[in-house]
């Protein structure tokens, strides 16, 4: 099964020349971690599959509200 993890981010001060310097740093180490991943591929079918399975799902909540 497909995990997605979210991480937050204060984006409270991204304006200020630091807030931008620690939120490159943060996105760069990120996508280092990413890239350093030891886990195996995800084929794409599979996730376009996992997604639109969520995207129907999610679609169907959204209408239930709707008489």
């Amino acid at each position: 099964m497909l995990e997605i993890r979210t991480v937050s981010f204060d984006t409270e001060n991204k304006s200020t020349p630091a807030a931008a310097a620690a939120h490159d740093a943060w996105f760069r180490a990120k996508v280092q971690e990413a890239l350093d991943d030891p886990s195996p591929a995800v084929p794409h079918e599979k996730v376009k599959a996992h997604f639109a399975k969520r995207r129907a799902a999610a679609l169907l909540k959204a209408g239930e509200g709707k008489a």
